[in-house]
């Protein structure tokens, strides 16, 4: 939440509900736009994440079957984790 931007969206809604009561309703016409604009600063700054601090993503740790996976270099194709030659395209990954 950004509070500033929470705060002003208030103010920006206040003025616009106590411009519409002091013209004894008239007001809405020039208010509206000072409502909508507090409602929309409003949103914004509670959606928003804080200034200065990371959002942090919580990921699982990779599981055991992931970690022995494998992909061959040339054609892309998941291979098994000890094989020395692409069963689908024949790329050989021993060092020569």
């Amino acid at each position: 939440m950004r509070e500033p931007l929470v705060m002003l969206g208030v103010i920006f809604i206040v003025v616009g509900v106590a411009l519409t009561f002091v013209t004894f309703g008239i007001g809405i016409i020039c208010a509206w736009p000072l409502i909508v604009v507090g409602l929309i600063l409003l949103l914004i700054g509670a959606v928003l994440p804080p200034d200065g601090r990371p959002v942090v993503i919580h990921q699982p740790p990779p599981s055991e079957a992931s970690r022995n996976k494998r992909y061959c270099t040339n054609c892309g194709r998941e291979i098994p984790f000890d094989s020395n030659v692409c069963p689908y395209c024949g790329k050989d990954f021993r060092s020569k």
